[in-house]
């Protein structure tokens, strides 16, 4: 007999059961074995300490452990893995009820019925795992899955609710429109009606009754002079009605043709000031040419207007610029809400050395009726920056204003390059 053989084939044995253990220990299984004619049931240590029974027990002493609901049927499996003719194994999972905690734990089991030389079964061997935390992760994921739809659902709900709220703005933005549109129509003619029989009025007895009203003269022509400034409110309130529509007639504008043609049309207010007006070439943009002759007549008119007064109170020459660049939209003075939408932006600047404002007013005055001086100092409806920022807004840009008393002011337009 070869002793050394049987030795090293015995260590050989050892060895692969010690690396079989080590890998049923790493992958965190247990084990069991059942002795089919004593009916013992022997587990591994782990599956043990899961059920809360000794290592070894009956078999029926372990299905007590297993919930009622599972029972009969992991019962069932292993009977007919024993069959005759049945390949003996089986894969289940079932629920147990730790014997002294009552800890509930899943287990996975598969198994395989040993069998003798006559084909009798013999034994059963196993392997155990723990899914528990399988099927609590799988829950909880679950219970994410059903939070997160009911957030998307109710989101939805919100969205459509949102959007039935947003039509009925917008029909109501409809309908203010129609009627801004109905107060325009009103404001040109029916409005203007009366103020053209008191000018016709004032005017013919003007004429023909002046020398003989002598003193009351000065009451006649303040009834003109209020009569052109209604008119002159109207007029601006009628720009403004039509500004604040939305509508424009979108196409190439030339910015410098636009400055040239509104200049010319001032020539005689800037010839009696005595004005000088430095103008940089301005770029071509998408815009309604009309809107931009109201613009830039509203800032260079009141650029002429607004002008202050040396030491002796004498006027002082206006002078009046107009520069421009083009600057990336981070390179901007303030967060655009269209911020992703345009990539570059046209600066405009008209600067000049009236007698300015104090900063606190940088955004009042482009209120309607915003005024921060008397209009028997300074002629005008208080409409004219109100027009100045609804043409820029039309247009996605902004306007800001900077000011110091009696050393200018500066009016800053930005409009989206497209």
């Amino acid at each position: 007999m070869d002793v050394t053989g049987e030795a090293k084939v015995k260590q050989a044995l050892k060895e692969s059961q010690h690396i079989l253990q080590s890998m049923i220990d790493l992958a965190e299984l247990g084990t069991y074995t059942v002795d089919l004619a004593s009916q013992k049931l022997v587990k591994s240590p782990k599956v043990s300490s899961w059920y809360g029974l000794p290592e070894v027990t009956d078999v029926f002493a372990s299905l007590d452990v297993i919930i009622e609901s599972d029972r009969d049927r992991v019962f069932q499996i292993y009977k007919d893995a024993l069959l005759p003719g049945s390949s003996g194994f089986y894969r289940m999972e079932y629920t147990i009820i730790h014997s002294q905690t009552s800890q509930r734990r899943i287990l996975q089991t598969v198994g395989q019925v040993r069998r003798n030389l006559e084909g009798q079964p013999t034994h059963v061997d196993g392997l155990i795992r723990d899914v528990t935390s399988h099927y609590e992760a799988k829950a909880a994921l679950e219970f994410l899955v059903q939070e997160r739809t009911e957030e998307l659902e109710a989101t939805n709900e919100e969205l459509t609710s949102s959007n039935e709220n947003l039509a009925e703005l917008n029909e109501q933005l409809i309908r203010s429109n129609e009627s801004l549109e109905q107060f325009a129509y009103v404001a040109s003619h029916d409005l203007q009606e009366p103020l053209r029989k008191i000018q016709q009025f004032s005017d013919l007895l003007s004429l023909r009754h002046r020398a003989s009203l002598a003193e009351d003269n000065r009451l006649l022509d303040r009834i003109q002079e209020s009569a052109q400034r209604m008119s002159n409110l109207i007029n601006d309130l009628l720009t403004f009605s039509q500004l604040s529509t939305g509508k424009s007639n979108r196409e190439r504008v030339n910015l410098s043709s636009v400055l040239n043609q509104v200049i010319d049309t001032l020539s005689v207010a800037i010839e009696e000031s005595k004005a000088s007006i430095e103008v940089m070439a301005l770029p071509e943009i998408q815009g309604d040419q009309r809107q931009f002759e109201q613009l830039f007549q509203n800032l260079i008119s009141n650029a002429l207007k607004f002008s202050s007064k040396d030491i002796l109170g004498n006027a002082t020459v206006p002078s009046i610029r107009v520069s421009y660049q083009s600057l990336a939209t981070n390179q901007l003075p303030f967060n655009p809400e269209n911020r992703d939408k345009y990539a570059r932006y046209h600066q405009v600047v008209i600067e000049d050395n009236g007698i300015g404002f104090e900063e606190t007013y940088a955004e009042r005055i482009f209120g309607v009726f915003q005024r921060l001086h008397s209009k028997n100092v300074f002629a005008g409806t208080g409409v004219g920056l109100a027009i100045c920022q609804k043409v820029v807004t039309n247009h996605d840009g902004m306007i800001v204003a900077q000011g110091t008393p009696n050393q200018g002011a500066k009016f800053y337009i930005y409009l989206p390059e497209f």
